[in-house]
């Protein structure tokens, strides 16, 4: 008998048993994206396949499974020994899964050529691509997978007073302006601010609001440096 699904984002596809090919998880903590991946497919296999295994378990040892991880880089032998493996398609399982990590670390070359498994797509072969860098994956890899957000759960309940996303944005320039010298001045609150219009933005999906999520996403990365916070805050809320 079928086991219960996690309440999620892919519960409608692991019950209906219907994915897409390629799938891009992107956000800000690679652990948070590693664990969101690996739970979609250990929920996958506990409702298909009677496996026992809980959101905290990694992937099981399988040949239908491969992990390309802990790599520096990812380069085109790496691709050539993944294509290798999914060839035939799965062999036990409903789908071979393949999860890559950290995929901004792609060569050029190794870039070029996993494009092309995705334009020649293997039957019953999912892949699972995580970053950190989302403007690091080739455009035509991002355009060929289903990019999908996934939130830092350590602030997705903040105890600072959040301005949706929504509202700031409604705001004319000069009053967006004049709110980043306070949000500025406080850079923990900021990034607090910043993950939950993320958060916001992945709940109503469109083309407008994947551009706002890559100007936060930008913003985020710059965040990361030594650098003028209420400058950055402010060339941000100009692009709006």
């Amino acid at each position: 008998m079928a086991k219960p699904v996690s309440e999620s984002l892919f519960s409608k596809s692991i019950t209906s048993n219907l994915f897409s090919h390629s799938y891009l998880f992107y956000g800000i903590n690679t652990i948070d994206l590693n664990t969101f991946c690996f739970t979609i497919i250990n929920d996958y296999l506990n409702y298909h396949h009677d496996f026992s295994l809980s959101q905290d378990d990694t992937v099981p040892s399988h040949p239908d499974i491969v992990v390309l991880q802990d790599e520096p880089s990812i380069k085109i032998d790496h691709i050539k020994e993944i294509k290798d493996k999914i060839k035939y398609g799965p062999y036990a399982l409903n789908y071979f899964f393949v999860v890559i990590q950290n995929m901004d670390l792609c060569t050029p070359q190794a870039s070029n050529a996993f494009l092309k498994t995705l334009e020649e797509p293997t039957d019953n072969v999912i892949f699972f691509l995580i970053t950190t860098n989302l403007h690091a994956i080739l455009p035509t890899i991002r355009s060929r997978s289903a990019t999908i957000y996934v939130p830092t759960r350590d602030h997705l309940h903040s105890e600072h007073d959040i301005c949706s996303f929504e509202s700031f944005k409604s705001f004319d320039l000069s009053t967006r302006l004049s709110m980043c010298a306070d949000l500025a001045s406080d850079k923990q609150a900021l990034l607090y601010h910043l993950h939950n219009w993320l958060s916001e933005l992945t709940q109503c999906p469109s083309p407008f609001n994947q551009d706002d999520s890559n100007l936060i996403l930008e913003l985020l990365e710059t965040l990361q440096y030594n650098v003028n916070v209420r400058l950055q805050l402010e060339n941000f809320s100009i692009q709006l």
